[in-house]
Parts: structure tokens; sequence; C-alpha cells
């Protein structure tokens, strides 16, 4: 029987549309292409824009801003311990020495060091 034979040629035809062989689709991008174009937030090796830093010299979308530093001392009354402050951008500033540095620049900029005789070192928000 040739039934048997064309069930079979249509499951190989499947398996190949499935693992992306030839012949997988007309010209459009599978979904797995998709997820993955959505989910990557940096460049890829492969991407134009690899490798290159923003004004500050530090990677794209690591760089701390020195709104997002304010907020977070609004958010906590204008005061907070230093080390607190550091954990919340901790990530960030260990992945590059040069954020650290734009890190404290912003501190020195929009705050003042004052030590706490119980908190210890704190970042107090300028008026």
């Amino acid at each position: 029987g040739n039934g048997a034979s064309a069930g079979s040629d249509e499951a190989s035809r499947k398996r190949q549309r499935d693992d992306g062989s030839p012949g997988s689709g007309e010209g459009s991008p599978s979904a797995a292409d998709g997820k993955r174009a959505k989910r990557s937030v940096s460049p890829a090796p492969g991407d134009a824009n690899y490798g290159l830093a923003n004004a500050n010299g530090s990677p794209p979308g690591l760089q701390i801003t020195e709104a997002e530093v304010r907020q977070v001392l609004l958010e906590n009354a204008g005061t907070m311990k230093s080390k607190d402050l550091l954990k919340r951008f901790k990530k960030r500033i260990k992945a590059d020495s040069k954020i650290k540095d734009a890190f404290m620049k912003i501190i020195k900029r929009i705050g003042t060091v004052i030590e706490d005789p119980v908190e210890g070192k704190c970042v107090k928000l300028n008026q």
C-alpha cells in the first residue's frame, strides 16, 4: 500500500519544517527568532552596536542616571545609608569601574555624605 508510505513522507516533511530545514515556511521568520529578538536587551556579538559605549563610557543599558539616584533617595525621605544605596545599584556598579566612578560623581553632585552616630555613613539629598 501506498497509504503507509504517503503517511511517513508527510511525517518526515513535517519534521523538516519543525527543525528549521529548507522549506520551513514562506520566508517569514520563525516564532523562536521573534521571541529571541524581543528577549535580547543588549546587542549580540554579531550586532552592529555590540561593544559600543554611551557618552559616559559604560555599556549601553547599564549606566546610572542622576535622576535615578535622586528618585531612590526621595523614596527614602532624602536620606539613606550609603551601604543600602550602593546595594540598590550593586549589579551595575560591579559590571564596570567607569559606572562606579560616574555613580560616585552623581552622589557628590546631588547629595552630601554625613556620618550618623547610629546609622553610620549616610547620603543626604541636597535641597
